[in-house]
């Protein structure tokens, strides 16, 4: 029996020690990414700090960077249930980045920056807050438990929602998610690749999202396990979210340095060691699920 402990003791370890490694080299490629473009991209410093629309599509690349970092974090501590649900976040912010990059006329490109700066960014943040800081105000911000006041919040986005009406409520349907995308198959080699993929993940996304009210009875309890990364689902669902992030990562650098007509042959030597890692996560994962069985 004691033998038997100290196998599972050492087998813990090696996953724990696994899980630290692939955390560790998704971290490496992101940085090698950074680093090799860094001066490919301060070609166009200049450009990117007087021009507004170049400055909307940094603001975009920056913040799906931080999303990514923040995924990574959860993943780090076990968080997995938040990292999946975090990471349909960061497709939301892809696939709006990608579809203002991927414009071909000037008069196509002025109309998508002016649709997202104007109508979503403005219009429709400025109304939410308002409803939010409103229901703040009231009694069940103050006492209720989080899932109501979640409830509650989805209630006031489907109030803004219906609200909308003209340019800015088909503005809004353009740019729904899977909307974008299927616009995307055939403007954006980076991301055609992986529509599929995308897409399904962004629909398992949403059902961690929503797990309250799909999960029942046993199921749950591997969802609800005390966070940590030897958490089954955790090596299960980490290594490909990893590679997912890398991936796009790359993408998007890609897409950027294509749209001002950089040099992307920088990115090759990574892109290889990409290949790699993304081979290894998926063997990870493959692994995880057998044990699972």
């Amino acid at each position: 029996m004691q033998q038997k402990r100290s196998r599972v003791r050492e087998s813990a370890h090696e996953r724990m020690c696994e899980m630290k490694e692939i955390i560790k080299l998704a971290r490496q490629l992101i940085s090698d990414y950074v680093d090799v473009s860094s001066s490919q991209l301060a070609q166009c410093g200049d450009f990117l700090q007087s021009h507004k629309r170049a400055q909307t599509a940094t603001k975009l690349y920056v913040s799906s960077a931080m999303t990514t970092d923040s995924i990574i974090i959860l993943i780090e501590h076990g968080l997995i249930w938040d990292a999946i649900s975090l990471f349909r976040s960061l497709l939301e912010g892809s696939a709006r980045f990608f579809y203002l990059l991927s414009t071909t006329t000037e008069e196509e490109e002025i109309k998508r920056f002016y649709e997202y700066e104007e109508v979503l960014s403005d219009k429709s943040m400025m109304s939410l807050e308002q409803r939010v800081a409103n229901m703040k105000k009231g009694h069940l911000y103050k006492h209720d438990k989080t899932d109501a006041y979640l409830d509650r919040i989805e209630v006031n986005v489907k109030e803004i929602a219906q609200g909308i009406s003209g340019e800015a409520a088909e503005v809004k349907r353009k740019w729904n998610f899977f909307n974008l995308s299927h616009a995307l198959r055939s403007e954006c080699p980076e991301w055609a690749v992986m529509a599929d993929q995308w897409e399904l993940r962004y629909a398992t996304s949403n059902f961690a999202i929503h797990k309250d009210g799909v999960i029942v009875g046993p199921d749950i309890t591997h969802w609800m396990q005390e966070s940590s990364p030897d958490n089954p689902l955790v090596r299960v669902w980490a290594p490909s979210l990893l590679s997912f992030c890398v991936g796009l990562v790359r993408d998007r650098l890609v897409a950027l340095m294509r749209k001002f007509d950089l040099d992307c042959s920088v990115l090759r030597d990574v892109m290889k060691r990409n290949l790699d890692f993304a081979k290894l996560a998926t063997d990870m994962e493959l692994e995880a699920r057998e044990e699972l069985r």
